[in-house]
């Protein structure tokens, strides 16, 4: 997905501020999430658009903080006796961004496009049954149901954990961002 589909989605503009992402994200959150919908598949499925939607804000607003960073450990810029403390803290952040991107790679993206295949199967199954019903055609639109609501578990579980592992990314720059900042200006009120 891309950012401008992601937009679309949450109903906001591109150059929308961390802000108005978070605040549009609720609040779409909220109007459809499938615990106030229980019985509508197409609320299910805004909801996991809406979940991609954010997560690709989220990683558009983490590279943006990262080319801000690009420079941000420069042995040059910094009091040399705190060089090892300000290296060691940049590569836990490089370390933790590697891993949030590796997760959402090999986890998030193969469950969303697993409930959106089995999505697609599901509705061929279900328009065939209406034009020709069978014991077999509704024990297959049965199995995919079932195969559709583990898929869309396994694709919350992997969105949840890389929320948390972003979380874990922006908590390693900030205390990188912080730490540098005490460091390059030692007698400036924080």
């Amino acid at each position: 997905m891309n950012l401008a589909q992601a937009a679309k989605i949450l109903n906001i503009d591109i150059n929308s501020s961390p802000e108005q992402v978070r605040k549009a994200f609720r609040n779409m959150s909220k109007k459809y999430h499938p615990d106030n919908h229980p019985d509508d598949d197409s609320a299910k499925e805004m909801m996991q658009k809406i979940n991609a939607a954010n997560m690709t804000f989220q990683k558009h607003f983490t590279q943006n903080k990262e080319k801000e960073s690009a420079t941000a450990f420069n042995p040059e810029n910094t009091n040399p006796e705190f060089n090892s403390i300000l290296e060691d803290l940049w590569n836990k952040y490089v370390k933790a961004k590697e891993k949030a991107d590796k997760y959402v790679k090999e986890n998030v993206e193969p469950q969303y496009k697993s409930v959106s295949v089995i999505e697609k199967k599901l509705a061929i199954a279900k328009s065939e049954y209406e034009k020709n019903p069978s014991i077999e055609k509704q024990t297959f639109i049965h199995n995919l149901e079932q195969r559709l609501i583990t898929a869309k578990f396994n694709h919350q579980s992997a969105l949840i954990q890389a929320r948390m592992l972003r979380q874990q990314e922006q908590a390693a720059l900030d205390l990188f961002q912080k730490t540098k900042q005490i460091i390059n200006n030692p007698q400036k009120d924080l």
